[in-house]
């Protein structure tokens, strides 16, 4: 089996639930490949798709979490939040990967190394400091 293109590694800091927007990713698509995105008009990094998927065929997961969980998804998955309706926060912290052979050619960064490293070694001791 051919290792996957890559993965991302979700961190919640606050639980995630329908009300307040939990990421729902769709079950399969990552299997199609990297798909044509827009702008979403929302502010920060957020796009949408060019075209709906088929949630018939790529079914809807919400990834309802609580405080401290990780969730992992292939780079390629279709994923998304809904609005937060609630008066909770629902804060989140992201970490794409790839595996070492696509970034042969790269020297790995200083940098990402001592922000990742430290942060996933002590993620549960951050998360019970910051409630």
């Amino acid at each position: 089996m051919a290792p996957p293109e890559g993965l991302t590694a979700t961190i919640e800091l606050d639980a995630s639930t329908w009300e307040n927007g939990a990421q729902c990713c769709l079950r399969g698509s990552h299997k199609l490949g990297l798909l044509p995105h827009t702008q979403s008009g929302i502010p920060g990094f957020s796009r949408t798709l060019a075209d709906p998927i088929d949630t018939e065929i790529y079914r809807e997961v919400a990834l309802c979490l609580q405080r401290g969980d990780v969730a992992f998804h292939h780079i390629r998955a279709v994923h998304y939040s809904g609005a937060n309706e609630s008066p909770n926060s629902r804060r989140q912290v992201g970490i794409p990967t790839t595996p070492p052979a696509q970034n042969e050619t790269k020297k790995p960064s200083r940098n990402t190394r001592r922000i990742s490293m430290p942060f996933t070694r002590h993620w549960k001791t951050w998360i019970d400091k910051h409630p």
